[in-house]
């Protein structure tokens, strides 16, 4: 915001806010495939970072480009409303560039890292928790 000269004020904040919402939308779209080729197709977490993110790849960058084909235009409005819309625009484009970014090399980076397949064995057979087995229903916890 400093090289173009924009201050922290009520439209910049907004677009802020605003691409946070996106920047999130962009990493749980990857970060949900990366889990799911972890758990259904049983890769390993490397291996799933790298598959889960070619696959959705086309995805996230289609969204990201349109979003920045709608906002990069309110950066070049003219005349009165320049004054006040045009932070917004560069805020909201820069961002949601950053967001692609970030979907595409962090997350799958701490993905790898962080993420491990879970040690059941199929999803129907859980085994039951502490609280079911000792055949207490009642809706008061120990007293």
């Amino acid at each position: 915001m400093r090289v173009m000269g924009f201050t922290l004020n009520n439209m910049t904040l907004l677009g802020i806010t605003l691409a946070v919402g996106i920047v999130i939308d962009d990493a749980i779209v990857v970060l949900e495939n990366i889990f799911r080729y972890i758990e259904e197709k049983n890769c390993t977490p490397f291996e799933a970072a790298i598959q889960g993110t070619r696959e959705v790849a086309l995805a996230v960058m289609a969204t990201t480009l349109s979003l920045v084909v709608i906002f990069l235009p309110i950066a070049f409005m003219n005349g009165y409303a320049k004054r006040f819309i045009n932070p917004f625009g560069w805020t909201m484009a820069f961002s949601i560039m950053v967001s692609m970014l970030v979907s595409f090399t962090l997350t799958p980076m701490l993905s790898s890292r962080f993420l491990k397949l879970s040690g059941r064995a199929s999803p129907t057979t859980r085994p039951r928790s502490a609280a079911s087995s000792t055949g207490s229903t009642s809706g008061t916890r120990g007293r």
